[in-house]
């Protein structure tokens, strides 16, 4: 890839968050989606999150922390749904399966 200029990151930001319904990407899923590496955002912002701003847009926020209970009775759910514990695909499966499965269970 040829030197990557700051115009050229935030209308990457811009571009990818119009075809994501308007929300911006991460900065993986930008890497994913565009090859801009953080090596390439980095000289110009020290947070991801700033290029997000001056391309127009609120940086993404974290995920807020499931309860343990939830956790416990999701995993206890699956495992009698399976009949014992399960693998990493199992898991990934039960999430694309199951919108309210913890997606930290998913993402394992």
């Amino acid at each position: 890839m040829s030197v990557v200029t700051k115009q050229d990151i935030i209308e990457a930001i811009r571009k990818t968050a119009k075809e994501n319904d308007g929300k911006p990407l991460g900065k993986n899923k930008v890497l994913d989606e565009t090859g801009i590496r953080p090596y390439d955002w980095q000289k110009y912002w020290a947070r991801f999150g700033d290029a997000q701003k001056e391309a127009g847009f609120a940086p993404n926020q974290l995920t807020i922390a499931y309860t343990d209970d939830f956790l416990i009775k999701k995993m206890i759910s699956l495992i009698r749904k399976i009949g014992r514990f399960p693998t990493y695909g199992e898991l990934r499966l039960e999430k694309r399966n199951d919108a309210e499965f913890p997606v930290s269970f998913g993402d394992v």
